[in-house]
């Protein structure tokens, strides 16, 4: 509510107090005319009582305003597009806040304040889908929640989660939804204002880093968020929550990789033990890590997701170096002088 509303309704709470009664009152004086009136002290408690009614009623406007206009709640939308709510105490949006270009095309026009919390996810994935931010290839949208009160975050994440589901439903989009709560720590707000991305992208990005030490999170922060959760398909992150499935759809795939691994080792598939297949980034390139051994022998594997191609190649043997085996013949005559025996009075086996 504006300043103007607060002084709209306490000027009409004023006048319902103390009306606007003139003609009656001239009225009245006129069918006295030429008696005497007798004058009485007024009595000030009617007034004194009007005026507290009205400071109670200022007061009590202004408090409803402070609350409805203290945030008490932080929630943050990426896609690419990054959008942040602030929330009052009732969960609904005090302002609306573009992270970034793309969020601003997203919210173009859209007024979101006093609107309810899962309203305005739902609007906003709507505009997402609209504008191509979400779909089918890429499905995925991070939410981010923080409050001081960690029960009323976890409550909040929970059904914002839903609520986002529930959009990407209606729009056709078999979608994927992660949501976390955020610790909100300084550090975690100063990398967010650094590097121009939301608290919750940053939180995210770290615990992918923390998975695996040769991410590099600048390279991480310009990727779009169904990069980062397919980066995270295979790492333990105890502090996401994921529903539903996040899509491969701009990628290669997973068996045309491994394939393309197979035959650039020279290895024919049925000969390969398959260990796995991840994401994983070399060079700011998101690459597909293929692992498999032929017999004692480990490849590893980088094949581009978008081309196919392979990238790079490793292979080794198994638990040890091939090269540094000493072989069968060696093997035996040092168990042999080790128990103290000649060949002829040991049978091996």
């Amino acid at each position: 509510m504006t300043n103007q509303e607060l002084e709209a309704r306490l000027k009409k709470a004023l006048e319902a107090q103390a009306p606007n009664d003139l003609e009656a009152v001239l009225s009245r004086c006129g069918q006295q005319e030429g008696s005497v009136v007798t004058m009485k002290k007024r009595n000030n408690r009617i007034f004194a009582a009007a005026a507290a009614a009205a400071a109670c009623l200022a007061l009590a406007l202004g408090v409803g305003y402070s609350v409805n206009n203290k945030v008490a709640s932080l929630v943050s939308l990426d896609v690419n597009p990054s959008i942040q709510l602030d929330l009052n105490k009732k969960d609904r949006v005090v302002k609306a806040d573009a992270l970034n270009a793309d969020a601003k095309a997203v919210m173009d026009g859209m007024d979101l304040k006093g609107v309810p919390a899962e309203v305005a996810v739902n609007a906003l994935i709507g505009s997402m889908v609209k504008n191509g931010y979400v779909s089918q290839d890429a499905n995925s949208i991070l939410i981010s929640v923080q409050n001081k009160d960690p029960e009323a975050a976890a409550a909040l994440r929970e059904r914002l989660d839903a609520a986002a589901s529930q959009s990407m439903q209606q729009d056709d989009v078999q979608g994927a939804v992660i949501s976390q709560v955020v610790n909100g720590s300084e550090e975690l707000t100063k990398k967010a204002s650094e590097y121009g991305i939301s608290a919750g992208r940053v939180q995210f990005i770290e615990e992918l880093t923390k998975e695996n030490e040769t991410l590099d999170f600048e390279q991480l922060a310009a990727r779009p968020v169904n990069d980062l959760t397919l980066l995270a398909s295979s790492s333990k992150n105890a502090t996401a929550h994921t529903s539903g499935t996040v899509s491969e759809g701009k990628y290669v795939g997973r068996d045309t990789a491994q394939n393309a691994a197979l035959q650039h080792a020279g290895v024919s598939a049925a000969n390969a033990s398959m260990v796995s297949t991840e994401f994983d980034m070399e060079d700011g390139k998101m690459v597909y890590e293929v692992e498999f051994y032929e017999g004692n022998v480990k490849f590893e594997c980088d094949v581009d997701a978008i081309t196919g191609k392979v990238l790079k190649m490793e292979k080794k043997a198994a638990g040890a170096d091939v090269s540094k085996l000493i072989g069968e013949n060696k093997a035996q005559d040092a168990a042999i002088a080790h128990a103290g025996v000649t060949p002829d009075a040991g049978t091996l086996k």
